[in-house]
């Protein structure tokens, strides 16, 4: 599973980028990205989803190109307050801010924040158990976002199992990527409205039958459920 969560990233990368790209202009920018990205994590384990999730959600509207770290303008509308990012649904914005910073101060106007979020993400990765991959590099940040295939193109919370497909596959991903990528929500932690509808009343449609037809699954569904249903402290 790991390894297929690394290969559906690899996937999702540009096709036309380089490996060696900054070997002449800042060879460190690797070093100095995974450096910050294990500060972060060891500060708090979430970051290192958050990064994921951020370039997850970057990739699926127009390619990784960055575009979802643009903020409106007169004549932008942007991709955070898309249905499927708002709400603090994407964060992780502070910590590619500071790692631009960092490499700004070594290697001034030489990286794109596309770069810099697809190698964070990678390392994010890695920092919490993952694979590792090698990452092209040579993107070219957007000007631009689009704003509708952000509401669009990016699954939801409550989305059911054949529109989630559906979406990697227009994405060119398979079922194996879905399962991957969708996998990573669970490092970390989730509030419980986000799955609490699919743990109850989604089991036909995703998997065609009704586990709680067998008894013994259904004793722990509802012992499960008592123990999900105790108000928070």
């Amino acid at each position: 599973m790991l390894h297929s969560f690394g290969l559906c990233f690899h996937f999702l990368l540009h096709r036309c980028s380089k490996w060696d790209y900054y070997n002449s202009t800042c060879p460190a920018v690797f070093d100095i990205v995974r450096k910050e990205m294990e500060c972060h994590v060891l500060s708090d384990p979430r970051n290192a989803t958050f990064i994921i999730r951020l370039h997850f959600h970057d990739c699926f509207v127009q390619g990784s190109d960055g575009s979802i770290l643009l903020d409106d303008t007169i004549d932008l509308l942007g991709e955070k307050r898309a249905s499927t990012n708002r709400l603090n649904s994407l964060k992780g914005f502070r910590i590619i801010d500071k790692i631009k910073n960092k490499l700004e101060s070594e290697c001034p106007s030489i990286f794109s924040c596309a770069d810099i979020l697809t190698i964070a993400a990678r390392d994010a990765v890695i920092l919490v158990d993952g694979p590792y991959w090698d990452v092209p590099v040579e993107r070219k940040d957007s000007k631009t976002a689009n704003f509708d295939l952000a509401s669009q193109n990016i699954p939801t919370a409550n989305e059911g199992l054949l529109g989630i497909i559906s979406k990697f596959l227009y994405q060119g991903l398979s079922v194996t990527d879905m399962v991957a990528l969708s996998g990573a929500h669970t490092i970390g932690m989730a509030r419980c409205e986000n799955f609490r509808a699919r743990i109850y009343r989604d089991f036909e449609t995703t998997s065609g039958n009704n586990p709680l037809l067998d008894s013994k699954n259904a004793r722990f569904f509802f012992s499960y459920k008592k123990q999900t249903e105790k108000p928070l402290q």
